[in-house]
């Protein structure tokens, strides 16, 4: 299981939610836990966020997704990891400098091979392979 903190500006559209990263997630949390004056709102606040419901700060909004690793089907919106290095392997996929312009970007799958677990993406005309495990299935509000 795999759980993701997703971000936007508090008065943008749902649309706009971003992964944000793990050490962001850690600083919601203290956020919550130390500066929220009545902690019993602290605690309700905490379950909310834990309980998928999403939650405001002065700025932003934010709101936890669990993602298990699964298919991500024709169609699907992914965003292909920012954490990713060229010559590392990935299940069975080594990212290659070909590949490197695209990380980040968002788009979508063209077609999956669920035996290999390996996607092509609506992206670029380099008919390139990307592994699952360099994908992150981009929410759906």
């Amino acid at each position: 299981m795999k759980i993701i903190l997703y971000e936007k500006k508090r008065d943008a559209e749902v649309t706009e939610f971003k992964p944000a990263s793990n050490e962001r997630l850690a600083w919601l949390i203290n956020f919550i836990a130390n500066l929220e004056s009545d902690k019993d709102a602290a605690k309700i606040r905490l379950d909310a966020l834990l309980n998928g419901e999403m939650i405001n700060t002065d700025l932003n909004s934010y709101i936890l997704k669990n993602h298990e690793k699964q298919i991500l089907y024709t169609g699907i919106n992914v965003m292909i990891r920012n954490d990713l290095k060229a010559g590392e392997k990935y299940g069975d996929t080594v990212l290659t400098e070909d590949m490197l312009k695209y990380i980040g970007k968002e788009t979508s799958v063209l077609f999956c091979d669920s035996e290999k677990d390996i996607y092509s993406l609506n992206i670029g005309d380099d008919h390139l392979f990307w592994d699952r495990e360099m994908l992150e299935e981009l929410p759906c509000f």
